[in-house]
């Protein structure tokens, strides 16, 4: 058994590659477990434990590489509503029903993704808004973290989209 302990690199950065790959197939809500055990495709067993905060598995992040062999991670398509807003209005709104609803978020391209589900997808419909039904990979979840204040000073959690945004505001 492989333990994993921290991610090597991820696959998409690298040009090619002759090794043989073993892809570590994982559900989307997988990504945050920072104890998790699985068989590889090719049955072989690894245990991931990374305790490191805010951590998340992205697709085909190198869990092990040695010099015949790769272990990936491979994120698993799921059942996805997608919604590409017509403008920023529209995709604060967007966001703001579907996080009264406590459903992860996911941003790619200029779109709105999160899990599928019937209510979520029939409200959006009803609105207007012209979801669709699709396979996809989550990626890219929003995080939302808070903005803490220090001596009057504001420090913001530099890994949330709102602390892109908020200085903009000002």
């Amino acid at each position: 058994m492989k333990i994993i302990s921290e991610i090597l690199g991820n696959l998409k950065s690298r040009k090619s590659i002759s090794k043989e790959i073993d892809f570590f197939d994982l559900e989307w809500f997988e990504t945050t477990r920072k104890i998790l055990r699985k068989e590889t495709r090719n049955g072989e067993e690894v245990a991931i434990r990374i305790l490191k905060e805010k951590f998340r598995i992205k697709h085909l992040d190198i869990f092990f590489e040695d010099d015949t062999k790769v272990i990936v991670a491979n994120v698993l398509p799921a059942d996805a509503v997608v919604v590409q807003p017509v403008n920023m209005r529209e995709m604060g709104t967007i966001c703001y029903e579907i996080g009264n609803q406590h459903i992860p978020i996911f941003i790619e391209n200029n779109e709105i993704i999160i899990p599928f589900e019937n209510p979520i997808y029939n409200l959006l419909k009803r609105a207007g808004y012209s979801p669709l039904k699709e396979k996809r990979i989550f990626e890219n979840m929003l995080k939302a973290a808070p903005v803490h204040s220090i001596n009057n000073n504001t420090k913001i959690d530099m890994d949330s989209l709102f602390s892109k945004v908020l200085p903009k505001t000002k």
